[in-house]
C-alpha cells in the first residue's frame, strides 16, 4: 500500500502528466488511504483479546475519552451532560480497549446529531434484575453485580433493520465509514464478559448501554479470551 501510494503521488507532481491521469492518481491515493484505515481497524479487531487486564475505573476512562473528543463536540455544538456515580466500583478489563469502546460510542453519538444536540452520559452500579444476552455469546445472570455506562443522545435514531446490523463487520450508515468501529466495540465487550445493549427509534435518538461485571479481586492481571 505504501508503494502504491508513493507511485501515485509521483504521478500527481510530474509536470509531463496530463490532468486526467493526475486526477486518477489522486483518486488512487485517496482510496489507498481508505484501505490502510480498514487494515488498521482489522488489526485492532484481531488484537481485541489477549492484552493485559487490571481493575479499571470506567469514570476515568470516559473522562479521558471526553478530553479526546472535545474538538468534535464543540464543532458539533453538542452539550454533554455527565451523571456519573463517584462511588462506582471498578471492573476488570483493559484500559485501552475500554477507551476504544467509549470513544466509538461517543463519537457515533456526536456525529448522529448533526449541528446540535445533547449527549447524556450516566454511570451507575446495578444488580441485574434479569438475565441479559446482549449481542454477544456472554450472558449476564440475574443477581450479577454490574457497572453500567449509558450514553443517550438526541440524534436521528435508527430503524429496526439498521439496529440489527450495526455490530456487523463492514456495515456502516456513513458514506466513508469502514463499518469496523462498532464491530470492534462488540468484540471488546464480549471479551470483557459484558454485554452492550442498544435502544433506538427514528427521530428519537439512541441509547447505548454497556454492562460490565464488578471487579471482585483475585483475578490474574493477564487475561486471554482463548482460555475461555
Amino acid at each position: 500500500l505504501f508503494a502504491i501510494s508513493g507511485e501515485a503521488e509521483i504521478l500527481t507532481i510530474r509536470k509531463n502528466v496530463d490532468r486526467e491521469i493526475k486526477d486518477a492518481a489522486r483518486s488512487i491515493r485517496e482510496q489507498t488511504e481508505r484501505i490502510k484505515l480498514i487494515v488498521a481497524k482489522l488489526m485492532e479487531f484481531s488484537r481485541a483479546a489477549g492484552e493485559a487486564f487490571s481493575a479499571i475505573d470506567i469514570n476515568q476512562a470516559i473522562q479521558k475519552v471526553y478530553g479526546l473528543l472535545k474538538y468534535q463536540i464543540k464543532l458539533g455544538n453538542v452539550i454533554v451532560n455527565f451523571k456519573m456515580d463517584d462511588n462506582i466500583p471498578k471492573t476488570f478489563g483493559n484500559y485501552n480497549q475500554l477507551q476504544e469502546v467509549f470513544l466509538n460510542i461517543m463519537l457515533n453519538s456526536v456525529q448522529s446529531m448533526g449541528e446540535k444536540g445533547q449527549l447524556t452520559v450516566r454511570t451507575f452500579r446495578e444488580t441485574a434484575a434479569k438475565p441479559y444476552a446482549g449481542f454477544g455469546r456472554v450472558e449476564i445472570k440475574k443477581g450479577d453485580e454490574l457497572v453500567v455506562a449509558e450514553f443517550k443522545d438526541t440524534g436521528k435514531g435508527m430503524d429496526t433493520e439498521t439496529l440489527n446490523k450495526i455490530f456487523n463487520p463492514f456495515f456502516s450508515t456513513k458514506e466513508k465509514g469502514t463499518g469496523l468501529g462498532l464491530a470492534i466495540v462488540y468484540k471488546i465487550i464480549e471479551n470483557h464478559e459484558g454485554v452492550i445493549l442498544v435502544d433506538s427509534k427514528p427521530g428519537e435518538g439512541t441509547i447505548f448501554t454497556v454492562k460490565l461485571p464488578v471487579f471482585k479481586g483475585g483475578k490474574n492481571v493477564q487475561k486471554d479470551s482463548s482460555d475461555r
